[in-house]
């Protein structure tokens, strides 16, 4: 699960970062 979460929040740093 903890290595799930911190992917998710790689994937959802990566997505905001493109967002901008």
């Amino acid at each position: 699960i903890f290595g799930g979460f911190l992917v998710t929040q790689r994937m959802l740093a990566m997505y905001k970062k493109k967002d901008k």
